[in-house]
């Protein structure tokens, strides 16, 4: 059986390790992009089956690099962030879930704050 890979795009280096060896247990493929700028690269050489993606990357927005993957991809897209602020500024009369969607992505899963 081949396995399924999985582009996970985060910026912050302990999620991405925790990430990947989660879904590496659970016998997926995973590239990993620290940053957008990366996972652009990335995605020139490689087609993942899904793509896990942060909005508040160190080099722009997930959700503007979303809006530009689906000018030429229809790869899934999970959005995993903690980052209500940002998107409520932009969007006062709609829900986060609502507006992600809007965007492109198949789901958003917010991450805990608690350590």
């Amino acid at each position: 059986m081949i396995k399924k890979t999985i582009l996970l795009v985060e910026g912050n280096e302990e999620v991405r390790r925790f990430n990947r060896f989660l879904l590496e247990g659970q016998g997926y493929g995973v590239e990993t992009a620290m940053t957008l700028a990366e996972a652009r690269s990335l995605l020139e050489r490689q087609k993942p089956d899904i793509i896990l993606l942060e909005i508040g990357m160190p080099d722009g927005s997930g959700l503007d690099f979303l809006r530009e993957l689906r000018r030429y991809s229809s790869v899934p897209v999970l959005i995993l962030t903690r980052l209500n602020e940002e998107i409520a500024r932009s969007n006062r009369n709609k829900s986060k879930s609502s507006i992600i969607l809007m965007d492109g992505a198949a789901t958003c899963l917010t991450k805990s704050t608690k350590k």
